[in-house]
């Protein structure tokens, strides 16, 4: 019997993480529709729909954590990345404190201190954000870590991605102030507009992120360059 050799496995890993990361975030990309046209519904029950929206927009964010972990693995092991297989075992705990914080931000982010954290958050991503843009360009057009050009693309592309996901909060901070009003008033024409407003715009830029991650999923796969 052959016996499947650990890269197999991981790389097998990878493209489940990849088809984990663009359902979960279809579901978040059908929910918003379902969420902006239900304005004939009780405060109540749309406010549960976009408590249930959150929930589900945790999962592409798991999805982003895993592709990061399981994308320098593969790339690890295949002898591609400036990372060794010996340093795996770092860029796995970093991801699991990362994978632990996000929960415990959105579970928390009510309270003072869990407020703290989402900001800790929010600078932690564009940190990693910026990092990749930086090394991605600089290995495009200089000597950075990534030797091959299809990497240095793909980091440059997660670069970006996690920005303009990072972003996208910015976008609807403004339906979460508008929202304890809506919960004594209900619908009005001043909150459809902001619902509209801000939740279109999200999508619009996260269609730009679906086109941004299959990308990178793509030079994952095949490494054309």
């Amino acid at each position: 019997m052959q016996v499947i050799d650990t890269y197999t496995w991981v790389f097998a890993l990878h493209m489940i993480v990849i088809g984990y990361y663009m359902g979960s975030d279809f579901v978040v990309d059908q929910w918003t529709w379902y969420l902006i046209k239900s304005h004939k519904d009780p405060a109540e029950e749309r406010v549960r729909k976009l408590k249930f929206l959150l929930i589900c927009d945790q999962h592409p964010r798991m999805g982003l954590i895993l592709f990061i972990a399981t994308g320098f693995s593969v790339e690890a092991l295949a002898g591609l990345s400036p990372l060794t297989p010996a340093d795996l075992w770092w860029l796995w705990l970093i991801c699991a404190v990362w994978f632990a914080e996000i929960w415990l931000s959105f579970l928390n982010e009510n309270k003072p201190w869990g407020k703290r954290i989402v900001d800790v958050d929010i600078a932690w991503r564009y940190l990693v954000g910026g990092t990749f843009l930086v090394t991605g360009v600089w290995s495009l057009v200089g000597e950075g870590p990534f030797a091959a050009h299809w990497m240095a693309l793909k980091y440059l592309l997660l670069g970006l991605l996690i920005a303009g996901g990072v972003s996208i909060r910015f976008f609807v901070r403004d339906l979460a102030k508008a929202l304890p009003d809506f919960k004594k008033t209900g619908s009005t024409p001043a909150f459809e507009a902001i619902v509209d407003r801000t939740l279109f715009l999200a999508m619009k830029l996260n269609w730009c992120l679906w086109a941004l991650f299959i990308t990178m999923a793509v030079l994952s796969i095949w490494r054309p360059f």
